[in-house]
């Protein structure tokens, strides 16, 4: 590679550590393939004579295979945008949305605009990523540029397609105010908080006022409003979700709507009204409380049809308000969410995802929960509340003294971290993942990114966010009543129990209730030497230190304690080689509670169980354990 007979080799080494050399010059060797001589030369060029530039570009396409597989299709790009100046100030929302709606202004058939939004989103996308990957971007503008991003295209293939249906059928009117009626499409998620992250699939509701009909004129055909917007609402998904050879714009997802999946694309607001006063669920209330106004039709032009959109998107809010946000203090949310985080850690144990970072424990979600559980709890009462952005609400309930500043500070700085490290596992590929990685290439590579020296480094620093957040978060969804304080260290005098096993160990079990603490600790000793537990590896032994102090401080107090203790050992030992079990009980309390109350209810279950250990998963979920099933 010529470029390396030049003062880059310099930069290249001092940017790049000798475990990524060989990825990067293949980078960079895929980068120089599709060029012509001229082109070659003039990067060459350029990137000697440019080291900041050169570090940028290396940084860029070694993190990000979407950008470098981008400037090999179009070397354009990597000219005419990315080295040309255009990464050097931030990308606006402003700007964004400008550069969005000039460009599509002029008229087009349907193919020719689906591709300009494709051409469009990946100028953008390379850009961000570019200035991203290089820290030259907060996640503020990261999170707002994506937004921005997301609101314009909706919005111009909203504009698009709703002219060309009203070519077709005529003006959707509404039967009772005999007004031109809009779509609102209302974006959920971090779309409605403008926290939108690089790779994200966009969350959306339609709705529309009121039902009716088309005012069709001659040679058009008139159909209701259901249909008109129905029909509307999929071709805006098509020009945005499909993937053609010019790739996609957004991911859309609607299973946000009422009634999911199974329910209408679109609903009219009566619908959407006795929808949330009769069917709403709690995790819905979680979900609507980012609920925001995206994107409506442009209306003929008149002072009345401008009046009339702007009390459409008013009367959206007046619905769903009441159902998110109660007058009173809200304590019952509490319960939601330790129903809410049972079913997410279930789903997250039988996918494997305790190295995700969005729904692992201390993840992402965790700190949206614990945000959200007091919106709901409070913010019926303190407007101040009623705040989409995340970081802002963290702020706020810092100011009330709801959160100590410790505590703020803390869960600020971990969505930071997770957020940053987030946008760097979904760059390379372009692709919506919040999975650490696992082969050793790709974790010095995301370390590279995060400015660690290597990737025992940044998982350090990655467990330590997460701590704090677990720690916060269990708080919040412990138990009424709990102490814990107290429970904290009877967890600490039950931990130094079973590492000891000795005379100390006897005397501290039985100060905790268990009558016959010899026989406890000698059944704790023949589990811990049994085969299975002696051949587990570090990672699964670390687990299982943290479980058995848990089931301890559970079990104490039973009735026939020791014999119950006896048979759930009996249980652990079939499993415990199957960390996702040992995990699941670690970091759901609630779950291990149910098995220890399942062992101490039934001995035919507890029987059962063990014979055929992996009825766990089922017998784990709380709404299958106490309700009948209906034939």
């Amino acid at each position: 590679m010529r470029l390396f007979d030049t003062s880059f080799a310099a930069t290249f080494a001092a940017t790049v550590p000798a475990t990524l050399t060989d990825m990067a010059k293949r980078s960079l060797d895929r980068l120089l393939q599709p060029l012509d001589e001229h082109q070659r030369q003039a990067l060459e060029e350029q990137i000697s004579q440019d080291p900041i530039r050169a570090k940028q570009l290396i940084y860029a396409i070694s993190g990000s295979d979407y950008v470098l597989q981008s400037c090999c299709r179009k070397p354009s790009l990597l000219f005419d945008w990315l080295l040309a100046g255009a990464t050097d100030h931030p990308l606006t929302p402003r700007e964004i949305l400008h550069e969005i709606k000039t460009a599509c202004s002029d008229e087009r058939s349907l193919v020719e605009f689906d591709a300009l939004l494709r051409h469009l989103r990946r100028r953008f996308i390379s850009a961000l990523y570019w200035r991203d990957l290089n820290g030259l971007a907060d996640l503020q503008e990261v999170s707002s540029a994506m937004t921005a991003m997301a609101e314009g295209f909706v919005q111009q293939a909203l504009h698009f397609h709703y002219r060309a249906r009203v070519r077709k059928y005529g003006m959707p009117i509404g039967t009772a105010s005999q007004m031109p009626q809009p779509l609102l499409v209302i974006g959920m998620g971090k779309l409605g908080g403008a926290e939108l992250n690089v790779s994200s699939d966009i969350d959306l509701i339609f709705t529309f006022p009121e039902s009716g009909e088309t005012n069709a004129k001659a040679g058009q055909k008139a159909i209701d409003n259901q249909q008109f917007f129905d029909g509307l609402g999929k071709q805006l998904i098509k020009s945005l979700n499909e993937n053609s050879a010019d790739g996609f714009v957004f991911r859309v997802d609607m299973r946000l709507r009422p009634y999911g999946q199974s329910g209408s694309l679109t609903s009219n607001f009566q619908a959407l009204e006795n929808y949330y006063e009769t069917q709403g669920r709690a995790w819905e209330r979680f979900a609507m409380i980012k609920a925001r106004v995206i994107a409506q039709v442009a209306m003929p032009d008149s002072s009345d049809s401008t009046t009339n959109t702007q009390r459409y998107v008013e009367q959206f809010y007046q619905i769903v308000q009441p159902f998110v946000y109660r007058k009173y203090v809200d304590y019952s949310t509490v319960e939601s969410l330790r129903q809410l985080k049972a079913m997410i850690v279930q789903e997250a144990h039988r996918l494997g995802l305790a190295d995700n970072i969005k729904l692992g424990a201390g993840g992402i979600r965790d700190i949206e929960f614990i945000a959200q559980c007091f919106q709901l709890i409070r913010g019926g009462r303190d407007r101040a509340l009623q705040e989409r952005n995340l970081l802002v609400v963290l702020d706020t309930l810092e100011s009330m003294g709801q959160l100590q500043t410790q505590e703020a500070h803390g869960l600020r700085c971990a969505y930071i971290f997770l957020r940053r490290l987030e946008h760097r596992l979904q760059a390379y590929q372009d692709e919506q993942t919040q999975n650490l990685p696992e082969d050793e290439l790709a974790r010095a590579r995301v370390a590279w990114l995060m400015a660690y020296d290597n990737w025992a480094a940044c998982a350090r620093d990655l467990k330590r966010h997460r701590d704090v957040v677990s720690h916060i978060f269990q708080a919040l969804i412990a138990e009424p009543g709990s102490d814990q304080e107290g429970i904290a260290k009877q967890l600490s005098g039950y931990q130094s129990a079973w590492l000891s096993l000795g005379e100390t160990a006897q005397q501290y079990l039985a100060s905790q209730d268990f009558s016959d603490a010899a026989s406890i600790v000698s059944a704790l000793q023949q589990f811990k030497q049994s085969r299975n537990v002696m051949s587990l590896s570090a990672s699964a032994r670390e687990k299982l230190d943290r479980l058995l102090p848990q089931l301890l401080y559970t079990v104490a107090g039973l009735d026939k304690s020791e014999h119950v203790l006896q048979q759930l050992l009996t249980w652990l030992e079939a499993i415990v080689t199957r960390t996702s079990y040992l995990l699941l009980l670690v970091e759901n309390p609630q779950a291990l509670h149910h098995l220890v109350k399942l062992f101490a209810s039934s001995s035919w279950v507890a029987q059962t169980l063990t014979q055929m250990p992996s009825l766990v998963d089922e017998l784990l979920y709380p709404d299958n354990l106490y309700s009948v099933q209906s034939k």
